[in-house]
């Protein structure tokens, strides 16, 4: 699928798709405002499926469905504004992704309703169950703990023995670190794998938190999507480290990392679609069940791992979606 090189080119001013205009909508239209944690062109893709998958359930941009599309470029400060814009815009219904961006919205509006995608809807506050979230936020819940659970077994079936793992995430998250990194610091404290936390903001500072890789013991490190740094820039930085990079989305991969391990992203769109077609109709988001995900995908960069030295086992090559050679 196309989408799938678009982090690898985030980079550069906002494309033209990300500021088109659309013809104004008429009688018994829909609006869909939009708002995104990174740059538009980390999210090119999710634009384009789930416009095609809007228009397969009938709503079809500049006819009878209008979609605001906003962007905090990275920058957390840049969320309560944009979120109360779209709130004020006469939006039908509001989607996000990620626990930042939802909580804007939530915070902007209590009677729109909001179609998001989180890690844990219940211990971040959105939802007071996942069968009766009780409020005007519903989607997808991306269950962090399992998932975190299965990366770091995915990453012990490469390295038996590591004993050291470097979690990094973006300095403009911190406050939101806890949540994201929990579970897999939990999950590596189970295994018996320190873990060491740290935060960047640029090149210069992942250099600092990655170092260089120690021969007397078995080191990786696990990256969060960085989105002020280019995908190209942190594997080429991990990989000049020597040190083996995991990621939990497969754009990063395409651009050098070694291995991810993410949910299968078509498949949420369409639900997301449908869950938004459902609320266009009359649906109430409280009663509305947050979903869990169904299908995922391993994609492993052998070039990279033959640039390390580490074969690629061959149960994970036989377990891949896709293997880079």
């Amino acid at each position: 699928m196309k989408r799938r090189n678009a982090i690898a080119a985030c980079a550069g001013a906002a494309a033209p798709w990300a500021t088109r205009v659309h013809a104004q909508p008429g009688a018994g239209s829909r609006r869909l405002g939009v708002l995104l944690f990174d740059r538009p062109e980390v999210w090119r893709w999710f634009a384009d499926e789930l416009v095609e998958a809007l228009l397969r359930l009938g709503w079809r941009e500049g006819v009878n469905l209008h979609i605001d599309w906003r962007y905090a470029e990275a920058r957390q400060e840049r969320l309560g504004s944009l979120a109360r814009a779209l709130a004020g815009s006469g939006a039908h219904v509001l989607l996000t992704r990620g626990t930042p961006a939802t909580r804007a919205c939530r915070e902007a509006t209590k009677s729109v309703p909001i179609v998001t995608g989180v890690g844990d809807p219940i211990g971040s506050g959105l939802a007071t169950s996942l069968a009766r979230p009780g409020g005007n936020v519903t989607g997808l819940s991306f269950a962090h703990v399992e998932l975190s659970r299965k990366r770091l077994e995915l990453m012990r079936e490469w390295l038996p023995q590591l004993n050291r793992l470097t979690v990094i995430y973006p300095m403009n998250l911190a406050s939101q670190a806890e949540e994201a990194v929990r579970p897999l610091r939990d999950a590596a404290h189970a295994a018996g794998i320190a873990t060491r936390l740290a935060m960047v903001d640029s090149g210069h500072d992942l250099r600092q938190a990655i170092g260089q890789r120690d021969p007397k013991t078995t080191q990786a490190a696990y990256l969060f999507n960085l989105a002020a740094i280019e995908p190209e820039a942190i594997a080429r930085i991990a990989l000049q480290a020597g040190m083996p990079s995991f990621f939990g989305t497969r754009g990063f991969v395409m651009a050098g990392g070694l291995m991810s391990y993410e949910l299968k992203w078509d498949d949420q769109t369409r639900r997301t679609a449908e869950q938004i077609d459902q609320l266009f109709r009359g649906a109430q988001p409280a009663q509305m069940p947050f979903e869990l995900p169904t299908r995922s995908e391993l994609v492993i960069n052998a070039r990279t791992a033959a640039a390390l030295g580490l074969p690629v086992p061959r149960v994970l090559r036989l377990r891949a979606d896709e293997v880079i050679l």
